[in-house]
Formats: C-alpha cells, sequence, structure tokens
C-alpha cells in the first residue's frame, strides 16, 4: 500500500470514529434519564479509603441505582455487591485497561479527550457539556473537574436533586492509602491525583451547601 492509500485509509477511519464517537456522546443522558425513572434512589460510591470505616455494604446496595469508579473492587460488608453504572475515565482506561464486569459502562471524558484528542472508546460517554457544567464549580479556569465532580453534576444536573455519596473523602487531609483496595501509597482518588484536589473540595461543598448531594452516614436511606 503506498503512503498516501495509507494516510487515506486513516483519515476514513478516524473520521468513521469521530462520527461514532460524537453520535454516541447524544443518547447517554436521556439512556441514564431513563435507567433511573421514576424516581428512584442514587448513590455514587467513591474509591476512597473511608469506605473501611463503616459497614455500609447492605445500606449500599438499598439503592435502586449504585455508581462506582474506575478500578473499583468489592468488598461486600463495606461497598455492596451492586453495580448499576460504572464510570470510566478515559485518559485511565487508555492507560490500564479497565474492564468493565458488573453495570453498564459510561466513559467519562479526560482532559485530553475535551481539548479534542482521539481516544479508543466508542459508546455511552458523558457529553461536554457536562464537563463545561462542572467546570463552572471550579475556581481556576485552568482546572478540569475530575470524573467524580463531573459524574456528580451529571446527575444533579439531569437526573436528580437529591444523589447520595460515599467514598469521597475530599474532608480528608492526608491519608496512606488513597484508595480504600491500595497498598501503595502513589494510589490515588480524585482529590488527590489532581493539582486542583482543594479546588475540587471547594466544588463538592458548594454541591452540599446546593443540597443536591448528601454523605450517607446513617443507617437510614433518604427518601428522594
Amino acid at each position: 500500500m503506498s503512503r498516501i492509500a495509507l494516510y487515506a485509509t486513516i483519515f476514513v477511519l478516524t473520521s468513521v470514529i469521530v462520527i461514532l464517537k460524537i453520535r454516541a456522546r447524544v443518547p447517554t443522558v436521556k439512556i441514564i434519564q431513563a435507567l433511573c425513572e421514576p424516581r428512584k434512589r442514587i448513590i455514587l460510591v467513591g474509591n476512597g479509603p473511608s469506605i473501611r470505616r463503616k459497614r455500609l455494604g447492605s445500606l449500599i446496595d438499598a439503592f435502586d441505582i449504585v455508581v462506582r469508579f474506575n478500578s473499583y473492587q468489592l468488598i461486600p460488608e463495606y461497598t455492596g455487591t451492586r453495580t448499576t453504572l460504572h464510570m470510566v475515565n478515559e485518559l485511565s482506561d487508555i492507560g490500564q485497561g479497565i474492564k468493565t464486569v458488573h453495570g453498564i459502562r459510561v466513559v467519562v471524558p479526560g482532559r485530553i479527550a475535551y481539548t479534542g484528542s482521539i481516544v479508543s472508546n466508542v459508546g455511552l460517554t458523558v457529553p461536554y457539556h457536562v464537563v463545561r457544567k462542572a467546570k463552572t464549580y471550579l475556581a481556576s479556569a485552568s482546572s478540569y473537574p475530575s470524573s467524580g465532580l463531573i459524574t456528580t453534576v451529571l446527575f444533579t444536573s439531569h437526573i436528580s436533586q437529591h444523589v447520595a455519596m460515599v467514598g469521597f473523602d475530599g474532608n480528608l487531609k492526608s491519608s496512606k492509602n488513597k484508595h480504600y483496595y491500595a497498598n501503595q501509597e502513589n494510589s490515588t482518588t480524585v482529590w488527590d491525583s489532581f493539582p486542583n484536589h482543594e479546588d475540587e473540595r471547594m466544588a463538592f461543598r458548594t454541591l452540599l451547601r446546593e443540597g443536591t448531594i448528601f454523605r450517607l452516614r446513617t443507617k437510614q436511606i433518604m427518601d428522594p
């Protein structure tokens, strides 16, 4: 194959991928809305080490919609076992090849994808207008929202005004293990893996003040 033919083939394949990805992004919000109707109780389960401080597994599983992130692992008495949606950061997926074993996979655009680069996944993807909305919660214009913040804004803006959260450890100053399932010190949550982690903390505090999210701390499931 000549070099011109090779470039032409690459161009066509790239165009198809871009078109598929654009088309794939369109229905994501509507699909999740349909999944969460009528007025189902929703919980976002982060990967922070606080997960292992209370045995909330059965309480987590009692929610109608359970959302988990990236390379989560199940420790039933602490994390529960149900997974409805698996939110995967696009850049982490490229680097680690994260597999979705349970639930529906939804890709969260990373910073490179947001600026227009072509990435490998085609499927349910959080649309860019949600990313832009999430960025409005950050004080610094140069900051890029984490997968946790983007997902939270997706749900509070389009799905429900009453979303439970657990395992989002933004209030912790430091922790030896950044993930509840990790032993290595370089394993990080959204709060620590971004240079704007203080910006993220303030964003979640704003959402708490708005009353659209609440921390799961008790043995009672709050009605939507």
